[in-house]
C-alpha cells in the first residue's frame, strides 16, 4: 500500500515536524493514537479505490489532525495540502510504486467536546502503479 510511502514523506518533512512539535516521536499514528499521545498529532488510514482507468490504481488516504488549538489544526492541514495536493507534480519516493498523482478531494472539521479538541480530516486520492 502506498500509505506507508505517504507517511514516510510526512515524517521526513521538516515543516510538518515543526508544526507537530515532533522532536523524537513523529506523532503520526495508524487508525488511532496511543492514549499517551500529545497533541497535535495525525491519525491516518487508507483505502483502495480501485482502478479509474486501465493503467493506474487509485488509493484514498484519510489524514485526521487532532489538536486543542483550531488554528494549529488548520495550519497542519495547509501543510498537508502543500505536500500532497499537487496533481501530476506529486513527489513521493517509493521502493514499490510509481506515484503519479495526488489530489485533495475533501475535508471535514469536527469538535470533540468530551475530549476537548478539534479534528480536521483531509482526504487525498493518489494514482499509482506497482513497480515490476
Amino acid at each position: 500500500m502506498i500509505i506507508f510511502d505517504v507517511v514516510s514523506k510526512m515524517a521526513l518533512d521538516a515543516t510538518l515536524t515543526t508544526l507537530l512539535s515532533a522532536a523524537t516521536d513523529p506523532k503520526i499514528y495508524p487508525l488511532q493514537a496511543p492514549q499517551e499521545a500529545v497533541e497535535p498529532y495525525i491519525r491516518y488510514s487508507g483505502a483502495g479505490v480501485g482502478p479509474d482507468d486501465e493503467v493506474l490504481d487509485e488509493a484514498r488516504v484519510q489524514l485526521t489532525i487532532v489538536s486543542d488549538d483550531y488554528k494549529e489544526v488548520v495550519d497542519i492541514a495547509k501543510r498537508l495540502k502543500a505536500l500532497f495536493d499537487l496533481q501530476d507534480q506529486v513527489s513521493i519516493p517509493s521502493d514499490d510504486y510509481y506515484i503519479y498523482y495526488g489530489k485533495l478531494t475533501g475535508d471535514m472539521d469536527v469538535m470533540e467536546p468530551e475530549q476537548g479538541h478539534f479534528e480536521k480530516t483531509v482526504f487525498f486520492n493518489f494514482k499509482y502503479k506497482k513497480k515490476t
